[in-house]
């Protein structure tokens, strides 16, 4: 228990300060440019999904495109 607890703490330290640092960027560049901030995820498969059809006509069912 001890040992996994370690490698926990070990993992927590090494992702948090990327973690913070990438909110930080994320931060300044809200700042410095609120649009791009807005418009995204710009590099996602999506964009933003229309979530009120989604919520009207869900597809619970996943079939491959042809």
């Amino acid at each position: 228990m001890i040992s996994a607890f370690r490698s926990l703490s070990c993992w927590i330290s090494a992702t948090t300060p990327s973690i913070c640092d990438a909110m930080l960027a994320i931060a300044r560049e809200a700042e410095e440019s609120p649009d791009v901030v807005r418009a995204a995820p710009t590099r996602a498969p999506l964009r933003r999904l229309d979530e009120a059809t989604a919520a009207r006509k869900p597809v619970l069912r996943w079939r491959r495109e042809e």
